[in-house]
């Protein structure tokens, strides 16, 4: 759009409005702007409208009144069908002219001193300042202050404040409005206080008194007359009227008053501190508005004073009502800086009061209420009027948008929309505030913003300006890929897309009607060039009538000379480059040159206006003239990428009249004598007298030198990419459809080969190439997280947000193809992916051929094609039907975790070539999270391996993996316990007492998820240990094997048999904290209840294993949480064990009955596992229920003194530490969702809402109840405080919100749900508790789900970013919601 402002007061007679649009179509414009066309008020001013449903006699005046709108809605019809020009009007909406008719009909459309009774300190005000005026021109003070009707100084300017300070405000007695009266309010107290006091003291308002007295015992009386404000009785009495015998003293009427009367000084202090402060603000803005007036060179310096130009302009309009009687009405305007959503004539009026407006004193402010109810006839009115214009007109201009109450303009605007449903809306909003534009643009669904070139004081500024509202950057990254980019179906999951932060869309004007010109602001010689600026942006442009043809100052709205009527060849001031600058301006953007990228030299700033599919470019070079002191012919060199095509536009103003000898035409607008030169270029595309070129060196293109190129020169060029450059982009082209080679190229890969694409964080890529390679530093942003793609995805995904084209990583790209160079180089460490780094390296070519602010564009593409077809493979073809067809893209998002922590790296093997030969070496590992735990001993633990491979391996129907790890692991038993640490077999550590029951579970979850799972019992497995005291040989590797089912039974033999031993090589060299008597293991077996228990205040073998390490703190060698005893979630675990093992015996897939155990004697007792479920079943819940009601603690194993939260389960039974048994911690939860058929749907449902209030965070479940006298929710491993609670990172389990138990929250939740809720609501429950975990797996560079968080979600910076535990337990209560 190109559109021209007219004002419609200057385009005369109706009859003569075709002549503009013919000139304006001419000169290229397709949209006319007009001002109000409505009966203008008695100022003439186009915005103070006499009459909102008459039009102008000044347009219309020999038609009919009747006939005038039917005339107006034909010849807006003919312009826009012969001329091809739509029509825009202003809306005026707050005021109305102080001369309408109608004001004295219905008064109470305006704020008045019976509407708005709180203006009357304003009132005062602003007659005194009309009495102060005429007192100074009569001469009052001129012998007692020097200073008359004629302010010609700053002193004298300073005298008038004195007086108004010294004199006239202090006579006003402002306070008296906004006070109470203390001595009538006394009075009145004494008396009720007398006859009736109080009888007792209110407790509950002892020592707020005064506070209360504030809140509830002040009464605003709605008439605001002078002490207005007066205490309500009734309350003074309940607060200060107390009167009561005390020992030796009375307590009377006279203490209670002297007690409320300082009550009533104290309330009223900040009272007259405020009044002060409205005095002093009055002064500074009569002060203010005096300067400007009067003394300031760029003011309108009106002289003496007069009744035309008094003081201060008024605030207050008189309205004779019908009734012969004065209504004083207030005046609109505007505050500058204030807040736009806030109505400034609202009550208090404090703006009025301290003369914070700038007045429009032939206005009257309208005064709509909270809807139509308050001012029935306002509305109706108004909406007539908006929607007459609706109407008649394509798009409405609201004028003083950010004075305009928010709900007035929506109703209006929708009353527009109901009359013409596609109108475009823009507006006059000067909010000096983006998040206020955004929220006037979201309400009133507002299309643009009027934004003017104007308003920059310098070319850097009107640069910056041109960028905003230009358009993308050149170069822009894609903002989204549609499915069909990356998978040959087109089919994905959920696509969410970050909004993107967008700059408010602006209708971008050179000059706005209501500002100075070039010659007036800048110079004569500047309206070309900053014509020029604006209409390269590539959003809608305009200019107002009178601009092109260089008028030397504003016209302004009360403007009474018409335009002149132009013959058809005449072209003054710019008109001619007008033309030129419209018919580009609209090809452009027509053909889709919508990327824009601004370079500034000093005054010469250069605007690419870029298509980003073709790649040809609009340089638009202006030379600024800001100042008549600057003078440069030859600016700075231009370089241009690419072939120079032609010269589309080249020119400036050679002479230009003296703006000091111009005399307005008596009757029409006119501008300054001026000659526009144009230049057309020679056959080679050069114009001799402007520039030479000279080839770039660097890449194909050329440098701009110029040879006269003064300020207020303008060349527009037209470019092309080179040759070669062409070429590659077809190549680069062909990524849109290159699917089934890819898919092909990864039909042979297998999640390990996914890993070192994808992932392998700094520590993994420096094992993988032996030390040679990390990640990629981007120098000023730092190392990625992932060497592979995903590294570099994270970071492209945070560009694409806000399009941030200055990113340090793209500026890497243009500076050099380093980090092309690494991505398909690091390749060579996978040979199986040498396809894709042949892919890669063409790709790569073709991009480094393209002129280098183009890479960063072409690298996203490559990037991305391969990443999203490698990750769209990987959920739909490598793993199981559950992660494709749930069409959830954070299913999928989790599921990729799989790829993430689970690969093959060569030194940190499952299990050592060297300790099972080469044949049996196991390869692949889980991380348990990153980057702390992802190579060398810390990569494989065997607890979070189990925790974590039924959801990141069986869920997603990744069985090689599982079986190979489950393999390995058992691999290493010894004393019937699974390591904590593997260490590839080498240095296996055996301090957890859980890591065997984890294992157990997955197995079992493995045999009942994987189809022919159970023949995983029929596998040999290496034996590292065949007995407990096997120590290794590397020369002699360890050959033995066993079925998988007798490691099993070893486990669960051993157990019941309990467990003994010490730890091997106990000590420094392997735990420099553990006190000795730590590393002591037992675990014991409870015959009585089936329970398995185990541990000593010394060492901590669950999950919760955290040993204190600060000498300073005197926490070293204490476990923060030894959970000694039989632990809830291991009896949960020990349950499932045994419930599965008797259904497996049972149906003859497992060879064992149950367990023998040994007695003291010799002799043996065989426990069958039927038998054995039997036993924790009927003892579970007796032994760890923690009942509501305190009375059936008898029929418990509980201790009631040790309690301090019901409805839960314990967390240990039998402990060391009593107290700690009934700590709220999210354990028990485990053991429901493992072994539901443990609790009483009541009690569980019960303890699971426990859970659920006290425990669950915004991300992860706190570690421990907040009410708990340890708890410390903040993790920080850096501490080294002496706070015993904390120091050393002590609190690790006491508080810290850890993501995995919130998994086994879900699916307790799914297991307790009643079998009447509906699916749907399920799942909805599922999206509400995993909301943050959405956003945070999609945000994070590492794209997984953290270790732990601090306090509420906070983000833990000492833990892992990602966890391989956190993401498996969630996806797999999605995997029990979808399948089961």
């Amino acid at each position: 759009m190109c559109m021209q402002t007219l004002l419609t007061r200057c385009m005369g007679h109706v009859d003569t409005w075709n002549k503009h649009f013919e000139t304006a179509a001419r000169l290229g414009f397709n949209a006319i702007h007009f001002t109000p066309p409505q009966q203008l008020g008695a100022s003439g001013s186009s915005y103070s409208l006499f009459d909102q449903l008459a039009l102008s006699d000044i347009n219309f005046g020999s038609i009919a009144e009747s006939e005038r709108e039917t005339r107006l809605a034909v010849e807006l019809k003919r312009m826009e069908e012969e001329f091809g020009l739509l029509g825009f009007v202003d809306i005026v909406l707050n005021h109305t002219a102080n001369n309408s008719p109608w004001l004295s009909e219905h008064p109470e459309a305006t704020y008045n001193l019976r509407t708005a009774p709180y203006l009357n300190p304003a009132f005062l005000v602003d007659q005194a300042l009309r009495k102060l005026s005429l007192d100074l021109r009569n001469g009052v003070y001129r012998e007692s202050h020097g200073v008359d009707g004629n302010i010609r100084s700053e002193h004298d300017l300073h005298q008038v404040v004195t007086i108004l300070r010294e004199s006239v405000l202090p006579s006003l007695r402002l306070w008296e409005f906004y006070t109470v009266n203390v001595e009538q309010a006394l009075a009145e107290f004494k008396e009720e206080v007398t006859k009736h006091p109080a009888e007792t003291p209110s407790a509950l308002f002892t020592g707020s008194e005064i506070d209360v007295m504030k809140k509830e015992g002040l009464v605003r009386d709605p008439r605001w007359g002078r002490f207005s404000v007066k205490p309500n009785i009734k309350w003074a009495i309940k607060l200060f009227g107390v009167v009561r015998n005390r020992p030796g003293d009375r307590h009377g009427v006279a203490e209670c008053c002297r007690d409320y009367q300082k009550a009533l000084d104290i309330i009223n202090l900040p009272l007259y501190e405020q009044v002060n402060d409205h005095i002093n603000a009055i002064c500074r803005n009569v002060a203010d508005r005096l300067r400007y007036e009067r003394l300031a060179s760029h003011g309108p310096q009106f002289g003496p004073l007069s009744e035309e130009h008094p003081l201060v302009e008024p605030y207050f309009t008189p309205i004779m009502r019908n009734d012969q009687v004065y209504t004083w009405c207030i005046n609109n305007g505007w505050i500058w800086g204030g807040n736009p959503l806030e109505n400034f004539a609202s009550s208090p009026g404090f703006a009025y009061l301290r003369r914070d407006v700038i007045i429009w004193s032939d206005s009257v402010k309208l005064r709509y209420g909270k809807g139509p109810e308050e001012c029935p006839w306002l509305w109706k009115r108004m909406r007539e009027y908006v929607q007459r214009m609706a109407k008649n007109f394509h798009g409405l201009r609201i004028d003083n948008c950010h004075s305009t109450p928010l709900h007035v303009a929506r109703y209006l605007i929708d009353s527009a929309r109901e009359v013409r449903p596609n109108i475009f809306i823009m507006a006059e909003l000067f909010t000096g505030n983006e998040r206020y534009d955004n929220i006037f643009i979201a309400k009133l669904g507002i299309n643009a913003l009027i934004r003017e070139a104007m308003s920059a004081n310098d070319s850097h500024e009107l640069g910056r300006l041109c960028h905003r509202y230009g358009g993308e950057p050149v170069g822009s990254i894609v903002r989204f890929y549609p499915p069909v980019y990356y998978d040959e179906k087109g089919v994905s999951a959920d696509i969410i897309l970050p909004a993107k932060p967008g700059t408010p869309p602006a209708v971008f004007f050179d000059c706005t009607h209501d500002n100075e010109p070039p010659t007036q602001k800048r110079t004569a010689q500047d309206t070309l060039p900053n014509a020029a600026a604006v209409w390269a942006a590539g959003c809608p442009v305009a200019s107002t009538f009178g601009y092109d043809l260089i008028i030397p100052k504003h016209v302004p709205v009360t403007e009474h000379r018409l335009y002149p009527l132009f013959a058809e060849k005449q072209n003054d001031g710019i008109m001619k480059a007008r033309k030129i600058l419209n018919e580009l301006h609209q090809r452009l953007s027509g053909q889709g040159y919508t990327e824009i990228h601004i370079h500034q030299e000093g005054e010469l700033i250069t605007i690419q206006r870029h298509n980003p599919r073709t790649h040809r470019a609009a340089y638009f070079i202006v030379h600024s003239a800001f100042s008549r002191n600057y003078s440069n012919d030859h600016p700075a060199p231009v370089r241009i990428p690419g072939r120079i095509t032609q010269v589309l536009l080249a020119g400036r103003i050679e002479t230009v009249q003296d703006a000091s000898r111009w005399a307005p035409h008596e009757t029409h607008v006119t501008g300054l004598a001026s000659e526009l030169r144009l230049w057309k270029a020679d056959a080679d595309g050069l114009i001799a007298p402007l520039f030479s070129l000279e080839p770039m060196t660097s890449e194909v293109g050329n440098t701009i030198i110029w040879e006269s190129f003064p300020p207020g020169s303008v060349v527009v060029l037209e470019t092309v990419l080179p040759a070669p450059a062409e070429a590659a982009i077809k190549h680069l082209s062909l990524l849109d459809t290159d699917n089934v080679r890819l898919q092909s190229m990864f039909a042979s890969l297998s999640l390990s080969d996914f890993n070192g694409l994808l992932y392998c964080c700094d520590a993994e890529e420096k094992t993988h190439s032996g030390g040679s390679r990390g990640v990629y530093d981007v120098p000023r942003h730092g190392p990625l997280t992932y060497a592979g793609l995903q590294g570099w995805v994270s970071v492209l995904d945070d560009i694409r947000v806000d399009n941030n084209m200055g990113h340090p990583l793209f500026d890497n790209l243009r500076a050099g193809d380093w980090a092309m160079d690494f991505i398909s180089g690091r390749l060579s460490t996978w040979p199986r992916l040498a396809a894709i780094q042949s892919w890669l390296v063409d790709n790569f070519g073709a991009a480094k051929l393209l002129p280098r602010h183009l890479i960063p564009k072409y690298f996203d593409k490559i990037v991305m094609k391969l990443y999203l077809s490698a990750r769209q493979f990987i959920t739909r073809h490598l793993m199981a039907d559950f992660i494709w067809k749930t069409e959830d893209g954070f299913v999928r998002d989790l599921a990729m975790t799989a790829a993430q922590m689970v690969g093959d790296l060569a030194p940190v093997p499952l299990l050592s070539a060297a300790l099972v030969g080469s044949e049996r070496c196991l390869k692949t590992t889980m991380a348990a999270g990153l980057p702390h735990f992802s190579t060398g001993y810390m990569r494989a633990w065997g607890r979070d391996t189990f925790i974590a491979l039924p959801g990141l391996l069986l869920v997603t129907g990744r069985f090689g993996e599982a079986r190979e790890i489950i393999l390995g692991f058992a691999s290493s038993l010894r004393h019937g316990l699974i390591p904590n640490l593997l260490d590839s077999g080498f240095n296996p550590r055996y301090n957890c007492r859980d890591a065997c029951w984890w294992f157990l579970q997955a197995l079992q979850e493995y045999c009942t998820i994987c189809p022919d799972g159970y023949k995983i019992l029929q596998d040999q497995v290496v034996r590292l240990f065949p007995a407990d005291d096997t120590v290794h040989d590397p020369a002699n590797p360890h050959r033995s094997t066993a079925p998988l089912a007798d490691i099993v039974q070893e486990i669960m033999q051993r157990h019941a048999n309990g467990i003994q031993f010490r730890e091997r090589n106990a000590g420094y060299q392997i735990d420099s904290l553990m006190q000795d008597r730590g590393f002591n293991v037992s675990i014991r077996f409870d015959q009585e209840t089936g329970f398995i228990a185990g541990g000593n205040e010394f060492n901590c073998g669950t999950w919760m294993d955290k040993m204190g390490n600060s000498e300073m703190a005197h926490n070293r060698g204490v476990p923060a949480t030894p959970r000694d005893g039989a632990d809830v979630e291991i009896i949960g675990l020990v349950k499932s064990a045994v419930r599965w093992l008797t259904q497996a015996s049972a149906s003859g897939k497992y060879p064992y009955k149950g367990v023998e155990i040994k007695k003291a004697d010799g002799t043996s007792l065989q426990l069958p596992f039927a038998d054995w479920n039997t036993l924790v079943q009927e003892n579970f819940e007796k032994y760890f229920w923690v009942p509501t009601d305190p009375k059936l603690d008898s029929k418990y194993k509980v201790e009631t003194r040790y309690i301090h939260k019901r409805g839960i389960y314990k967390d240990t039974h039998g402990s060391h530490s009593n107290f700690s048994d009934y700590q709220l911690r999210p354990n028990y939860l485990v053991a429901m969702a493992v072994a539901p058929e443990l609790f009483s749907a009541e009690k569980a449902t019960r303890a699971i809402e426990v859970a659920e209030k006290y425990l669950l965070a915004p991300v992860g479940m706190r570690t421990l109840d907040p009410n708990d006298r340890q708890y410390r929710p903040n993790y920080d491993s850096g501490n080294m405080s002496d706070d015993y609670f904390t120091s050393g990172g002590y609190n690790y389990h006491n508080g810290p919100e850890w993501v995995w138990p919130v998994g086994f929250l879900l699916r307790a939740k799914l297991a307790f749900a009643p079998e009447k809720v509906r699916p749907s609501v399920l799942a909805d429950m599922m999206q509400r508790l995993t909301r943050r975990h959405r956003e945070i797996i999609r945000s994070s560079h590492w794209r997984g789900l953290p270790e732990l968080t601090n306090e509420n979600g906070s983000p833990c910076y000492s833990s892992c970013a990602t966890q391989a535990w956190s993401s498996a337990t969630i996806l797999q209560a999605y995997f029990d919601l979808y399948t089961k």
